[in-house]
């Protein structure tokens, strides 16, 4: 427990000779007199929590107080629900973490240096608060505290949103069975809450899900000939480009998602559901490090950077959903042989699914931990978990040796504290499809979506792995039905994660994931954009070894962000080289026509 807590102790005839405190057997600290009845000291480190007496020491001599301090684990706050809210305030806002208490002092943040405001304690790891009124719309970090002093420092963000209000709807008419498609005008409508759920309507007490409209009724795209009006300099020309890229982009766009579209509804019941949306959700530039690797240009400088050409056309031809030319002539024979080809195959999925994925794991782990490393503090290092040599024997004593961080399970990464922080990296295929996840897992409790998690980013990635790695919260009661997404109503079981050990023990615990597009989740960007803000600081350090070519980068987070995307889809090319040489092989050796 890192101290800091400014105390009072009260009484009479206090004056100012040599008194220092003493919280339990800890080591003795100086006290100031504010008054004659008052007198304030610094409570100091401890390494164990609980209630602790506290004592006046004046020249080597004890003053009973008759008080005593309650030493308590760092606060930390893991998410609030909901994560949006009106500027109005009064929304109810659930705050995750750990380490919480009871306590009549127990406070919520908004921002650092801002008013306080009560919370209630729900159990250790929830309290509850209403959200304060703000001027204005943005982004305010929520923080706890047990004294009013000192708050938690986790990062967590509640935004503020413009109060809604509606001016019209259309039609104002519609059947008794229901089924109608409203429109609804006004203002304060956000796309980021529609994402998460909470967007709704309610029609005479029944609440329904909102959504927006792909395009507005009244969009309309510019005359392409206005663009050009008084375009004689040189800059001029240049923002002209641009609105006229914009335009055909966003043309190209709408023809892509109809495509993708149309194909999934022709191919119902194929391996992978909805394949091409999740190739353009996974691919599409709104997902961070999906396209990172191309920025990785070729460096003699830089290891890892030069890719041998024939893995670059397979990395250029998955990205673009195309059949993979490695493979193409070798699924052809094996057709022509009576075996069973489907896209699947010529894509290149079943090859990089159905292989052992160990390499595209470590490479993908060696790059984020190079990020962690390059950025930490000399005398603070990060540190690969010990998983022994790989034989059962020596992964159970790596186990027993780590048992302090994590009982079970051996983190990837992981920074010495107090608290302890480990890292679980994972990556993951978004086209395995073993059952449908969709988007909103923390909210609703990490129960399996009734909607395809191949629509949405990450969607069939990240719910399993944030359930198996972190666990879920029990909701609902046992007669409940199985959570329904949609409604946000039903029952999730209790579940104990692989971290479920540390998060007991008060260690923080990250779980990094990354897809095998490149992708990365929200924590990793978070992260390296907090390792950058970290080394750019007075007292920070970098250790990245940047590249010398004129195009390789030199910001922290896009040379790190480049170096993971390229660590995966380069091992992922490798995985499809070694089934094409196995394919070869066995249709060399196999018998029948050649």
């Amino acid at each position: 427990m890192p101290g800091g807590t400014v105390v009072t102790l009260a009484g009479t005839g206090m004056v100012d000779a040599g008194l220092r405190c003493r919280f339990g057997s800890l080591e003795l600290v100086s006290a100031s007199v504010s008054s004659g009845s008052e007198v304030r000291c610094v409570s100091p480190m401890s390494v164990q929590t609980g209630w602790l007496g506290v004592e006046l020491v004046s020249d080597g001599e004890s003053l009973r107080s008759g008080g005593s301090f309650f030493v308590h684990s760092r606060l930390w706050v893991s998410a609030v629900l909901p994560v949006v809210g009106p500027v109005s305030g009064g929304t109810r806002l659930t705050v995750l973490g750990s380490h919480f208490r009871e306590a009549t002092t127990l406070r919520c943040r908004f921002e650092e240096s801002s008013a306080t405001v009560v919370a209630r304690y729900l159990d250790g790891s929830e309290v509850e608060c209403a959200t304060p009124a703000q001027s204005g719309s943005g982004v305010r970090v929520v923080e706890v505290s047990m004294n009013g002093q000192q708050f938690s420092a986790s990062g967590v963000a509640f935004t503020y949103q413009a109060a809604l209000a509606v001016s019209s709807v259309w039609p104002e008419r519609g059947a008794s069975e229901g089924g109608t498609s409203v429109t609804v005008h006004g203002s304060g409508f956000s796309a980021v809450s529609e994402g998460l759920g909470y967007l709704q309507c309610r029609f005479n007490g029944t609440v329904v899900s909102a959504y927006h409209p792909n395009i507005s009724k009244d969009f309309t795209l510019p005359d392409i000939s206005t663009l050009f009006d008084d375009a004689t300099s040189s800059t001029r020309s240049r923002l002209t480009q641009a609105k006229l890229t914009a335009v055909v982009n966003a043309l190209e766009w709408l023809e892509v998602a109809r495509a993708w579209e149309a194909f999934d509804v022709l191919n119902v019941g194929a391996v992978v559901p909805e394949r091409e949306a999740t190739r353009f959700i996974s691919w599409s530039c709104s997902q961070a490090g999906a396209g990172a690797h191309l920025v990785r240009l070729p460096d003699l400088s830089l290891r890892g950077s030069v890719v041998a050409s024939v893995d670059f056309v397979t990395i250029c031809q998955r990205r673009l959903g195309l059949y993979l030319s490695s493979l193409t002539d070798l699924y052809t024979h094996l057709q022509m042989r009576g075996g069973h080809v489907t896209q699947y195959h010529l894509l290149g999925d079943a090859a990089i699914n159905d292989a052992n994925q160990t390499n595209r794991h470590n490479e993908g782990l060696a790059a984020i931990f190079s990020a962690l490393r390059c950025a930490a503090p000399i005398n603070n290092p990060v540190r690969l978990g010990d998983k022994g040599d790989g034989t059962p024997s020596s992964k159970e004593e790596a186990r027993r040796r780590q048992a302090h961080l994590n009982d079970g399970h051996i983190p990837d990464i992981y920074r010495p504290g107090p608290p302890h922080v480990l890292y679980e990296w994972k990556c993951y295929s978004p086209f395995k499809v073993t059952r449908a996840l969709g988007h909103g897992s923390l909210r609703c409790g990490g129960a399996p979506s009734t909607a395809d998690g191949g629509a949405f980013a990450f969607g069939n990635t990240l719910e399993a792995l944030s359930a198996k790695v972190l666990g879920l919260k029990a909701r609902g009661a046992p007669a409940d039905p199985p959570l329904d997404r949609r409604s946000g109503e039903g029952r999730v079981h209790a579940r104990d994660g692989d971290y479920a050990d540390a998060l007991k023990k008060g260690h923080r615990v990250h779980l990094l994931v990354s897809e095998s597009t490149g992708a990365l989740s929200r924590a990793v960007t978070t992260l390296l954009s907090c390792l950058a803000k970290a080394v750019r600081a007075p007292e920070g350090h970098d250790s990245t070894v940047y590249g010398t070519g004129r195009a390789s980068p030199k910001s922290f987070y896009t040379h790190h962000v480049a170096a993971i995307s390229s660590a995966i889809v380069r091992a992922d090319a490798l995985l499809v080289r070694n089934a094409a040489a196995s394919l070869a092989f066995q249709l060399a050796h196999a018998p029948g026509p050649s």
